[in-house]
C-alpha cells in the first residue's frame, strides 16, 4: 500500500499539480504526505549561476525560511484536509536530495510532476524527475504538466506494458494499487498490454513468400501472448479486489515505445475510453534477449500525456522467467528501463 507519500515541490503552480493527486492516493490508503521543498544549490542555477561566495549563508537561510513557510502554508490548504502532512526545506542539489528524503521519510511512493518553473527559485522538474525515476528505490508517479491529471470523475484504467519477464511485472501491484485509489466512483480497470514486434521489411526481401512468413510469426506469438495473459490474469484475479476489473490487450507495432504511446491514447487501437495512466518496471537484465527498455521508457515519459507510473524492481526479483511466458528462443522481449 503506498502510506507514506513523499511529494517534491519547488514553489510554483505546475509542481503542485502533484497534491490533488497524492491527496487521494494517501486518503484511500489512510496515509501520509511529505511535502518536502528543495532549495538548489547555486551549482545547479545554469545559465543562471551565482558565484558560492555571493550566495552567503544568510541569504540561504533566508531562502530557507520562506520555503518552510510555503510548505506550512500549503498543507494547511483545504484539498489536503483530513490528511496527515509533514513538510521540510532543505538547501542541497535537488535530485540527490529527494532521493535521500525518500529513504528518510520511508516513503513508498513519490508523486512529481514532469516539470516546473525555471529560474534562480526554480528547479528544472523535468531532468529532476528522470534522476529521481532512474535511482528512487520506490515507484515514482510521473505527472506531465501539459497532460490530464488523475482525477476521482474519470474512469480510473491504468495501462501496464509487458513483454513476458517477472520485472515487467512487477509494475502491476502498484498499478492495481494506483487504480484502487481513484475507484470510488468509478470501477477500477487495469489491462495488461502485451506489445507483439516484428522487424520492418521493405523492397526486395518483402515478397509474398515473406508476407506470408510474416503472418505465421505473427499468430504465433499472438497465441503466445495470449496464453501467457490468461494465465497471468487467472493468478491474479485470486488476489484481486472484486471490484476491480482485469482485462488484457494485444497489439502488433514495429516501435514498443510507439505502440505503448499510442495505445494509452483516446483514439488508440482499441476504440475505448482513454486510460488514467501508465504503469512501466523501470529495468531488466541485460543481453541478448533483452532490448534496452530504458530507452523505451524515456520515450515514453516524454511522449505520453498521461501519468506515468515508473516502478524500479528490487534484484531479488531477477529471476528465470516462469513457464508459459510466451519467451521463446529468438524472441527479444523487453523490459527494463532509464
Amino acid at each position: 500500500m503506498f502510506k507514506r507519500i513523499l511529494v517534491p515541490l519547488d514553489g510554483s503552480e505546475l509542481a503542485e499539480r502533484a497534491l490533488p493527486v497524492a491527496a487521494q492516493i494517501a486518503r484511500a490508503a489512510g496515509g501520509s504526505l511529505l511535502l518536502f521543498g528543495v532549495v538548489p544549490t547555486p551549482v545547479e542555477y545554469g545559465v543562471y549561476f551565482v558565484p558560492a561566495s555571493s550566495y552567503g549563508w544568510g541569504e540561504e537561510q533566508g531562502v530557507l525560511k520562506e520555503m518552510s513557510a510555503y510548505l506550512q502554508q500549503t498543507a494547511n490548504l483545504p484539498l489536503l484536509a483530513g490528511v496527515p502532512v509533514e513538510t521540510q526545506a532543505i538547501a542541497e542539489a535537488v535530485a540527490p536530495a529527494i532521493l535521500t528524503a525518500e529513504r528518510t521519510f520511508r516513503a513508498d511512493l513519490v508523486v512529481m510532476s514532469s516539470h516546473g518553473y525555471t529560474g534562480v527559485r526554480r528547479w528544472v522538474l523535468g531532468s529532476v524527475a528522470q534522476k529521481v525515476a532512474r535511482h528512487s528505490s520506490v515507484p515514482v508517479l510521473v505527472l506531465r504538466a501539459d497532460g490530464t491529471p488523475l482525477t476521482l470523475d474519470q474512469p480510473p484504467r491504468v495501462l501496464v506494458p509487458l513483454d513476458g519477464s517477472a520485472l515487467a511485472e512487477a509494475a502491476i501491484e502498484p498499478a492495481i494499487q494506483l487504480a484502487a485509489a481513484f475507484s470510488w466512483i468509478v470501477p477500477g480497470e487495469v489491462c495488461l498490454l502485451r506489445v507483439i514486434t516484428v522487424p520492418p521489411v521493405s523492397g526486395r526481401f518483402r515478397g509474398g513468400a515473406y508476407i506470408d512468413y510474416e503472418r505465421a510469426v505473427i499468430a504465433e506469438k499472438k497465441l503466445a501472448a495470449h496464453t501467457y495473459l490468461q494465465a497471468l490474469k487467472k493468478q491474479l484475479r485470486e488476489s484481486m479486489p472484486a471490484s476491480m476489473q482485469l482485462t488484457t490487450s494485444i497489439i502488433v507495432d514495429t516501435d514498443i515505445a510507439g505502440g505503448i504511446i499510442y495505445m494509452g491514447e483516446p483514439d488508440g487501437p482499441t476504440g475505448e475510453k482513454a486510460y488514467a495512466a501508465i504503469a512501466m518496471a523501470t529495468h531488466g537484465r541485460s543481453g541478448l534477449r533483452r532490448w534496452a527498455l530504458g530507452s523505451i521508457t524515456e520515450r515514453v515519459l516524454g511522449a505520453t500525456h498521461l501519468p506515468l507510473l515508473i516502478v524500479r524492481p528490487g534484484i531479488e526479483q531477477e529471476q528465470p522467467e516462469p513457464v508459459g511466458a510466451g519467451i521463446k528462443a529468438g524472441d527479444m522481449p523487453w523490459v527494463g528501463l532509464l
